[in-house]
Order: C-alpha cells, then sequence, then structure tokens
C-alpha cells in the first residue's frame, strides 16, 4: 500500500496525473479492505497504476524548442527567457552586448548556451520537465 502511494505522488511530481486523479487513487488505496501479510502477499503486491509517461500540464516547456533556441540564439539569452529565467535572460544579454568590445563575451555565452542546447535535448522528456520546469534549475 505504501509502495503505491509513493509511486502515485511520484507520478504527481513529474505531472504524469493530476492532484485530483492523485487523490481519488490514493483514497481508493486506503479503503481497500486490508489484507493479512503473508511472505507470498508482499511478493505478489499489486503494483500502481500505470499512466501515460507523455501526460503534461498544459503550461509545460518544450525541450526541443528550449534546446534549438539555446543552440542558435543562446548568445542572447532567448533560451532563458522561453523558460521563464528572465534574471539568467538577461545576464546573458548583457554579457554577450557589454563583452562584444572584447569579443570575449560573445564566445562565453555561445559556448555556455551551446552546451545548455546539448544538455536540454539529451534529457528525457520527463526528467527535462522535472528539472527546468518543476524545479527551476538555472544553469546547466
Amino acid at each position: 500500500m505504501v509502495e503505491e502511494i509513493k509511486a502515485l505522488k511520484e507520478l504527481l511530481d513529474m505531472g504524469a496525473i493530476t492532484q485530483e486523479e492523485y487523490d481519488r487513487k490514493k483514497r481508493e488505496i486506503l479503503e481497500r479492505p486490508s489484507r493479512t501479510t503473508s511472505p507470498t502477499a508482499s511478493a505478489a503486491a499489486p503494483t500502481p497504476p500505470q499512466y501515460s509517461q507523455t501526460a503534461q500540464p498544459p503550461q509545460s516547456k518544450s525541450k526541443v524548442a528550449a534546446g534549438l533556441l539555446a543552440i542558435f540564439l543562446g548568445g542572447l539569452g532567448i533560451h532563458k527567457f522561453y523558460l521563464g529565467y528572465t534574471t539568467q535572460g538577461i545576464i546573458l544579454l548583457l554579457v554577450t552586448f557589454f563583452g562584444a568590445l572584447l569579443l570575449v563575451g560573445p564566445i562565453v555565452t555561445g559556448v555556455i548556451s551551446l552546451i545548455e542546447g546539448i544538455i536540454y535535448l539529451t534529457k528525457s522528456d520527463e526528467e527535462f520537465y522535472r528539472l527546468y520546469v518543476l524545479s527551476k534549475k538555472e544553469w546547466f
């Protein structure tokens, strides 16, 4: 029973199920008649319900869009603005423009953005969503 609730919580945290679905399933699990536990009963524990791995809230950001923006327009911080990291986008933009006098700024921001774009594109959809949309991981 505890494992099923933990699995439901993980699905909720990933955005694969809504809060209402989580509450309903948890209530169903808790309202089940309790079974006596035996060594064979624990080995044959029911598996948690399976939900679509691609289900995400409608406001999720696309990892492909973020990755391509980072690779092609990363020096301007466009991918940071797309992900909702306004401060980091402004930092990249300012470093690019003010560093252009020494030619160091665009090179540094370009390399950082290229690395970020590759990282975004190599993450799974769930991991990207969890790290960059839910947890708001700002750099790399």
